[in-house]
């Protein structure tokens, strides 16, 4: 049995309006790679970007203090792309009830005391392939969770890394040796007890 044709086209049309609709009400959020040059600002670019986005830094000197705060990648291209602090206090910051950030290729330079070189309250980041010099405080974890660290070369900071937590959870990341903290490897420890380990020399 076959429908006739005007009911046809009517159900035709109503299949077709509702596969339009939901694309028509929804935004658009479009995924960029926002590419940064010396002489402007990562601020303003993590500002413009959309969460999900990649924020890629030529090489250079940037002297600016950032606040990361939503689900981006912030990359460069090895020490020769340098975030130099523009006085104290921190030079990254990634604050409370952010998660999905991921930081990888570059330098921190600080001013040394009272400047601290990462500072991670939000949860579930990244920091890989970053070298962290002068700053009080190198590499700061304050009551977060389930970070990733890997390849932070931390070296000339009065404190190298600090991990800071008021619960068990605050200390549960994943921090493997390929961290170095003066040229030794840093090893963290989790689920662990009675073990013994001999420092490099």
């Amino acid at each position: 049995m076959s429908l006739r044709p005007e009911l046809g086209l009517f159900v035709f049309l109503l299949v077709a309006t509702f596969l339009i609709v939901p694309i028509a009400n929804s935004k658009a959020h479009v995924l960029a790679f926002i590419t940064v040059s010396p002489g402007q600002s990562i601020q303003e670019a993590i500002n413009n970007a959309e969460p999900g986005s990649t924020v890629l830094l030529v090489d250079g000197t940037y002297k600016e203090q950032i606040v990361v705060n939503k689900a981006l990648t912030l990359a460069g291209n090895g020490n020769s792309t340098i975030i130099q602090s523009a006085g104290s206090g921190n030079t990254i910051s990634i604050p409370s009830g952010t998660s999905g950030v991921l930081l990888s290729d570059f330098l921190v330079n600080g001013t040394g005391r009272y400047s601290t070189g990462i500072f991670i309250k939000g949860m579930n980041n990244s920091v890989r392939n970053v070298a962290i010099v002068n700053h009080e405080i190198g590499l700061h974890v304050y009551d977060s969770s389930r970070d990733v660290l890997k390849n932070i070369r931390l070296t000339n900071n009065i404190y190298n890394l600090r991990i800071y937590g008021l619960t068990l959870s605050h200390f549960l990341h994943d921090i493997d040796s390929s961290n170095l903290v003066e040229g030794r490897r840093v090893y963290y420890w989790v689920s662990e007890r009675s073990e013994e380990h001999t420092s490099e020399l």
